[in-house]
């Protein structure tokens, strides 16, 4: 979302009269949905046909034998090419960078193959509209000539005929829905360079469809990065939720219901992206809309007796509770042991770069994943870090702990949208955050403050302030323990584990003695990280924390980790506020749109 469209929104939210509207963009096949695979007719030695049913990755100009005359063949060695990188065996990982399918014979003179040059991307049976097929951009690439044909079982349902292609990404569609495609057929027959192969970055089916306000009956998007009353947000990892209910009174999303595009693809799995806007003077003026993050659905619940299609959906931390780490190289390899994989003397944010890195390579629903590691994570060395086998999402939750930090699901900004694009990933919609406590919690964060929201009576229909005296600290016990290489080449504990336990006198003479044990974490190894968690907590949460829940009208551009300026009372001729950061947000869209929000005192506003 760009910076006009944010001031205009929030300006939008703020009026008296307001045009609520929401949507959403469901991906029901193609890639995010299933996985498919890829097989071709003709392989060059470096080939990657796999990589084309995601087509995300690093583009460069790679090293290739070129063809004179037919006859003869020489290295391209102009300083623009670079050596290709090695391919994994499942052929689709090549260390984040984008290979693609590279065909074996040469074009001729006009480009024309004497044979055809085939890929075809096979998946579950889905309802398909449209396909795309990308060439080389760096090269500058491209199919001119060729045909699509949708096909159920070996049986042709649909063919398409392009000739004249002029485009490096080329975005096409069958015209109609088909139903019940499980396999593409991509024959290229002709080339835009002479003398060249086939390099396709991607193949794939694509069918999603945008459901606007009308067809929403209700939606809820669900942000937080607090626990709830009573625990900290220390190491906390919070996978947002989206619920929404669309319109079937014409039963197009009946299972069964033969004459829907829909009939079978109601689904787990599914591809979200919600978007809550206004209507900017109404009718007759523009819509915004405000992005809110992709969600993956679970089980959709659709009563034959109703009128909606109802789901729950989680965003993408909440997948990787699903997605098992098994060491770096080792994505689900049952016979791995994930502890083989450690690092000595590395410190917390290259550590957490190479588990992402390693997913975002080798785990194909994850190669449009972004992340941003809060560079303080440097500042924490682990002398022999590892982890055993579990969920990425508790592997990131180790991290987090370890290093005082949250991590959550974040829209990304224009400038790290730019970032994915140049990778190859042009349909980012979410980024990882991985944040030191410190740099969210704290009111160290008032200094760089420079333009903070002003929240007014008028913003809200009502506002509830509590000292939450259930979430005080002032006793903190950490627990650390040494490990070494065994003989098997896996860490194992040097020694028994050690407690280092910290206190603040003044705030066990004010509340009573509130006691937090930080769960045993492998990457706790020292006395002095230990004393720093400790002493960490107890900087933020020795005080009795005040909290604040406001019933808003709702405001779409309003996003956790906000700073905002609440009134805490304005009679009697007094007008006090206080800095607060916002720690969650449920945005709710039906009849119209409400939302609650929840955060924490910093400080006092001047």
């Amino acid at each position: 979302m760009d910076a006009i469209t944010e001031i205009r929104l929030k300006s939008e939210s703020k009026k008296t009269v307001r045009y609520p509207t929401a949507k959403v963009n469901i991906t029901w096949a193609g890639r995010g949905a299933d996985e498919a695979i890829a097989t071709a007719n003709t392989n060059n030695r470096g080939s990657a046909p796999r990589q084309t049913v995601y087509g995300i990755g690093i583009q460069k100009k790679w090293m290739f034998a070129a063809t004179i005359n037919g006859s003869e063949s020489f290295c391209t060695l102009d300083g623009t090419f670079c050596a290709m990188p090695e391919i994994s065996e499942d052929g689709l990982s090549a260390s984040g960078y984008l290979i693609g399918w590279r065909g074996a014979d040469i074009s001729g003179s006009a480009g024309a193959f004497a044979n055809a040059q085939t890929i075809v991307v096979s998946f579950p049976h889905m309802t398909v509209f449209g396909f795309i097929l990308n060439g080389d951009t760096p090269m500058g690439e491209y199919p001119v000539d060729f045909t699509v044909t949708a096909k159920s079982d070996g049986v042709t349902i649909k063919t398409v005929y392009v000739t004249g292609n002029t485009s490096v990404a080329y975005l096409g569609n069958f015209g109609v829905n088909l139903q019940n495609v499980n396999a593409l057929e991509f024959k290229i027959t002709r080339w835009n360079k002479a003398g060249g192969f086939v390099k396709i970055t991607a193949a794939y089916d694509k069918f999603t469809a945008e459901r606007d306000g009308s067809d929403i009956v209700d939606m809820a998007v669900l942000e937080e990065a607090d626990g709830a009353v009573g625990t900290l947000p220390f190491g906390n990892v919070s996978a947002n939720e989206l619920t929404l209910s669309l319109q079937n009174i014409d039963d197009k999303y009946f299972r069964g219901n033969t004459t829907s595009a829909y009939n079978n693809l109601a689904m787990a799995g599914r591809r979200v992206e919600p978007f809550l806007g206004f209507k900017i003077d109404g009718d007759a003026g523009d819509t915004l809309y405000a992005p809110k993050g992709v969600f993956w659905t679970g089980d959709w619940n659709i009563p034959e007796s109703g009128t909606t299609a109802s789901t729950t959906a989680l965003d993408r931390l909440g997948m990787l509770q699903d997605v098992e780490y098994n060491g770096i190289g080792g994505f689900n390899t049952v016979d791995d042991v994930a502890a083989r994989s450690h690092w000595d003397g590395e410190n917390l944010y290259d550590i957490l770069s190479d588990v992402l890195g390693d997913l975002r390579m080798s785990y194909g629903p994850m190669m449009d994943l972004e992340y941003d590691i809060d560079q303080e994570l440097r500042t924490v060395t682990i002398p022999l870090a590892y982890f055993e086998r579990q969920s990425y999402f508790d592997v990131i939750r180790t991290v987090a702990e370890a290093g005082s930090a949250y991590a959550f699901m974040d829209n990304p900004t224009e400038a790290e949208k730019a970032i994915a694009a140049d990778r190859g990933n042009t349909d980012c919609a979410d980024i990882l955050r991985v944040k030191r406590i410190n740099n969210f919690w704290s009111s160290d964060r008032l200094e760089i403050i420079v333009n903070a929201e002003k929240i007014t009576q008028r913003d809200y229909v009502e506002k509830n302030p509590m000292m939450r005296r259930d979430d005080v600290v002032n006793v903190v016990s950490v627990p650390y323990c040494e490990y070494v290489v065994g003989d098997d080449g896996t860490p194992e504990a040097a020694g028994d584990t050690m407690v280092i336990v910290r206190g603040v006198e003044s705030s066990i003479m004010e509340y009573g003695r509130r006691e937090y044990e930080v769960s045993e974490n492998k990457l706790v190894q020292t006395q002095e990280q230990a004393a720093e968690l400790a002493d960490g907590i107890l900087s933020i949460f020795s005080g009795a924390p005040v909290t604040a829940e406001i019933n808003t009208y709702g405001d779409v551009t309003r996003a956790v980790g906000d700073i905002i300026i609440v009134p805490e009372y304005q009679k009697r001729g007094i007008d006090k506020a206080a800095y607060y950061a916002v720690t969650r947000i449920n945005t709710e869209y039906g009849d119209g749109m409400r939302q609650s929000i929840t955060c924490r005192r910093l400080g006092d506003y001047e």
